[in-house]
């Protein structure tokens, strides 16, 4: 009974009659080797007809730029695609409507040392909005598995630890409950190259594992 209660008081992880449940964190650290691009193309003109067309050639070119940087069609893909009017004076009656046109689009880069030879070609070309650049990794599951292993070898050593010093033994596991899977890429910014860089990518992995405790 004594062994109990201080099991309660020495450690800081939740113990229930007979059993312990500890948290186990997984890392795994990587280098991303996929980028992604969000972009639009904004046109307007007071002629309609003129505001598509300008917009169609626009994207036409910008997507014969992409694919000299060997990105794959199928990896160039239409987000939205907006048409809408404006006035270019409210407070003037016989102030024109002017039409807008917005084509939002995403490109998933593969060879990622080129990212920054990318982004100029696009404000080049006529993409005026770039709200996202992110990162990714070709073989996340996996990647993801081996975290949650991590994590679950990790929550053992802890589960062990603290009840070898209290004299008991660690049993069998009753119960896994997967708490999270997170991803913490870290971005640069160099300015002398004009180009956007993930140093790493970090895959973190959350479990928590019941144990029973063995007396």
């Amino acid at each position: 009974m004594k062994k109990i209660l201080l099991l309660l008081i020495v450690i800081s992880n939740v113990v229930f009659a007979g059993t312990i449940k500890v948290t186990g964190i997984g890392k795994i650290n990587t280098k991303p080797d996929i980028a992604r691009i969000n972009f639009a193309v904004m046109t307007e003109n007071i002629d309609v007809s003129k505001a598509i067309e300008e917009n169609d050639t626009k994207v036409s070119n910008i997507i014969s730029e992409l694919l000299k940087f060997g990105i794959e069609e199928k990896n160039i893909n239409t987000l939205n695609y907006s048409l809408y009017y404006d006035k270019e004076d409210y407070n003037d009656k016989n102030s024109k409507k002017v039409y807008k046109i917005n084509n939002s689009l995403e490109i998933q880069i593969e060879n990622i040392e080129s990212l920054g030879n990318i982004i100029d070609s696009l404000v080049k070309n006529g993409v005026n909005n770039i709200w996202n650049v992110s990162f990714d990794v070709k073989n996340r599951e996996k990647l993801e598995e081996k975290a949650k292993i991590l994590a679950l070898e990790d929550a053992k050593g802890k589960a062990k630890k603290l009840l070898e010093s209290q004299d008991l033994k660690l049993g069998k596991i009753q119960n896994i409950i997967e708490n999270s899977s997170s991803v913490s890429p870290m971005y640069s910014y160099e300015m002398s190259r004009k180009s956007i860089a993930a140093n790493n990518y970090t895959i973190i992995s959350s479990i928590v594992v019941e144990y029973k405790i063995e007396y």
